[in-house]
């Protein structure tokens, strides 16, 4: 399994991610897990500092909470996508309101 997370890593070489998560622990540890396959990542801990972040780094991979103090991650994902639509973002959340996650 070494072998291909190496290789991922090799690949994801110019693919910077930016991590964003209220939960200090669940930060942490996703942090640890991020840097077994990518070079440069960023940790945010809001959704503010997380579109700080973004437009001081331009990651192409922005992995986001939903809710989280000053912007939630539906709107920090909203005002990154009108700087870069083609920026890929992942929803990562316990939030389970249907309608929301829809």
């Amino acid at each position: 399994m070494n072998e291909k997370i190496q290789k991922i890593k090799e690949l994801s070489d110019d693919i910077g991610v930016l991590y964003v998560e209220d939960n200090i622990g669940l930060s942490n540890n996703m942090q640890t897990l991020l840097s077994r396959m990518f070079h440069k990542i960023y940790i945010a801990h809001d959704g503010e500092e997380g579109y700080k972040e973004y437009i001081k780094h331009r990651p192409k991979i922005v992995i986001t909470d939903i809710n989280m103090p000053k912007l939630n991650g539906f709107q920090m994902i909203n005002k990154i996508k009108l700087i870069e639509p083609q920026c890929k973002t992942i929803v990562v959340s316990a939030y389970d309101e249907k309608n929301q996650l829809y």
